[in-house]
């Protein structure tokens, strides 16, 4: 048994990637959602841990400020991806 880091995108809960660590997993958002390119279409406003007292697969969730275009002054939204951690089961296949 492993388990992995996945993200949902929370408007539509599709599964947008997947990691085995959990600190890979800003970077694999960053890459997702533009924020390194030469005209950077994304920035990373924060990651909010999920805080409970009861157990959870959920860790909680990155918010991204995207935009559409060249312009930071339009065309912007937030994108916030769900994170939770999963157990899954490999079998080698001979």
């Amino acid at each position: 048994m492993n388990t992995i880091y996945v993200a949902h995108d929370r408007e539509n809960g599709h599964p947008v990637l997947a990691v085995a660590d959990f600190k890979d997993m800003q970077r694999a958002l960053d890459e997702y959602c533009g924020v390194d390119m030469e005209i950077p279409q994304a920035k990373l406003i924060r990651f909010h841990p999920y805080v409970s007292k009861y157990p959870s697969d959920y860790e909680g969730h990155f918010e991204y400020l995207c935009r559409n275009g060249d312009n930071w002054n339009e065309n912007i939204y937030t994108q916030i991806f769900h994170i939770h951690c999963v157990d899954f089961y490999t079998k080698s296949v001979k």
